[in-house]
């Protein structure tokens, strides 16, 4: 398709073409010439194309969406059984230390007064749950995004092998991270090699991809794909057979249509020498400038005080005599017909 000299067919008509295939039978179209049935085909592939590729990455930001929304109810999830169990082990311990302080069990006692409540390994495990309240193992719907792993290796292999993933913005190295992330999806390279680029990885994603200062290779993948999620909306990555998330270049006149039809547009700017044209602009600005501050400074009702601009209300227009005797006739004249007026 990329061969096809479609740019010489207007837009419209590429459109007015493709929707004659759409809103037609196969049997209809085959009773069409070859001279014509074939560039109507040509055009509904052509335009149906970046349509479906956008339907491809809305359903992977939805996608994306769903998973975090599940990771968030996860984590929930998490946080009150740990609630609950902490709870648990604070009334065992809480149990424990009343009998420790209980005067009326004797010392040689209290061992087995315990124990006879309480077995060891169940005050052993509420001791543990007790320690670990200020250290979660899992603090972030990330931790839990990580088990849907294998959901996303399901599509995202084949995601990133069919489309053209361009990266406009390249300074954190993105794009080397999605290179790097397309190999492994696919299977090409084995192993995340210790020097993959880290500077797109937000604090949030810290967490979870780096790990005692060693990358773990499931959530480097998921942070990428993560990004890739993200920044198409913004158009720092952008596919070309798109409409939605196309080049922000491709919106603007091409190069070579410019070089030709730049004097003509830019003649009504007086020419192509926008700097000439702003300064020319910025001294007729001062030029009017001098006479509006003397103006202002005459004292007149709208007037410069200490450099504040002051611009006094306006005052109501007073009405003729004539005006305000026609309005009372007219008045007068329409209030009997009022409604719910009560005649005397």
């Amino acid at each position: 398709m990329d061969t096809w000299d479609l740019p010489v067919i207007p837009s419209n008509r590429k459109k007015r073409l493709a929707n004659i295939v759409r809103n037609n039978s196969n049997h209809y179209l085959q009773r069409i010439k070859p001279q014509k049935r074939y560039p109507l085909l040509v055009c509904f592939l052509r335009e149906t194309l970046p349509d479906t590729t956008d339907s491809i990455l809305v359903m992977y930001h939805d996608f994306w969406t769903q998973a975090l929304s599940d990771a968030k109810k996860s984590l929930e999830a998490y946080q009150l059984g740990v609630v609950k169990s902490q709870n648990q082990a604070v009334k065992m311990l809480t149990k424990t230390v009343e009998m420790v302080v209980d005067d009326t069990i004797e010392n040689q006692y209290l061992r087995s007064k315990i124990f006879e409540n309480l077995s060891k390994e169940t005050i052993q495990e509420a001791l543990q749950v007790v320690l670990k309240i200020a250290k979660l193992a899992y603090q972030t719907p990330l931790f839990f995004l990580l088990k849907t792993y294998a959901r996303f290796k399901q599509f995202t292999p084949y995601l990133l092998r069919v489309l053209d993933f361009k990266v406009a913005f390249s300074k954190d190295n993105f794009g080397t991270g999605l290179d790097l992330v397309t190999l492994l999806q696919n299977g090409t390279k084995r192993k995340l090699p210790e020097s993959a680029p880290t500077h797109f990885i937000t604090q949030a994603w810290q967490k979870v991809v780096i790990i005692d200062k060693i990358l773990q290779a499931p959530a480097y993948e998921l942070c990428v794909l993560s990004v890739l999620n993200d920044r198409p909306q913004s158009g720092d990555v952008f596919v070309e057979l798109s409409s939605k998330y196309a080049d922000f270049n491709s919106f603007l006149i091409p190069k070579t249509r410019w070089q030709v039809a730049s004097p003509e547009i830019c003649l009504p700017f007086g020419g192509l020498d926008m700097d000439k044209r702003i300064d020319d602009k910025v001294f007729e600005l001062t030029d009017l400038l001098g006479p509006l501050a003397d103006l202002l400074s005459d004292g007149t009702q709208i007037r410069l005080e200490d450099g504040i601009l002051v611009v006094p209300p306006l005052e109501a227009e007073n009405l003729p005599e004539s005006v305000k005797e026609s309005t009372t006739a007219d008045q007068q004249a329409v209030a009997p017909r009022w409604p719910g007026r009560n005649d005397p």
